[in-house]
């Protein structure tokens, strides 16, 4: 099985932010391009022709796995600092379709790797599965906090 485990760059606004993205079902329709002077891709939210986000609706929607999407946002809003939360995807390749249980085993050794010497009551994560895609993906939202 081929996957790629990615932390995204964010981490510094409110929890509705990547709450609101990771489990609606109707989001903005974000597009990537090249920046040929730095050979990075940048995203941005594609807009019509008034300037207002094109929505796309996500089929299947996606399905909570894990934790409480209005907890984890909590969490990350009562914090006073800077980087308020981590957040990523487990993401497969197209070819792959790993079964429920494979997911579940792979968020298991996740959190057992990224929470190494941590009680599961001392940490909070969200996970998201999307299958709106061509493979799943296994969002995560974490509050920078020990419980």
């Amino acid at each position: 099985m081929a996957m790629l485990i990615k932390f995204f760059s964010s981490g510094t606004g409110a929890g509705k932010g990547p709450t609101d993205y990771c489990c609606n079902i109707e989001v903005p329709t974000i597009i990537s391009t090249l920046d040929v002077t730095s050979n990075r891709l940048k995203s941005r939210v594609l807009r019509d022709e008034g300037g207002k986000p094109i929505m796309k609706t996500r089929r299947p929607p996606p399905q909570i796995l894990a934790g409480n999407r209005e907890m984890t946002r909590d969490l990350i809003d009562s914090l006073a600092f800077k980087w308020r939360y981590s957040s990523g995807v487990i993401a497969f390749a197209p070819t792959d379709r790993p079964t429920d249980e494979q997911q579940t085993n792979l968020i298991t050794e996740f959190e057992s790797l990224a929470f190494a010497g941590i009680d599961k009551e001392n940490y909070n994560i969200l996970w998201i599965r999307h299958n709106h895609e061509d493979s799943p993906e296994l969002h995560f939202i974490i509050p920078r906090v020990e419980l």
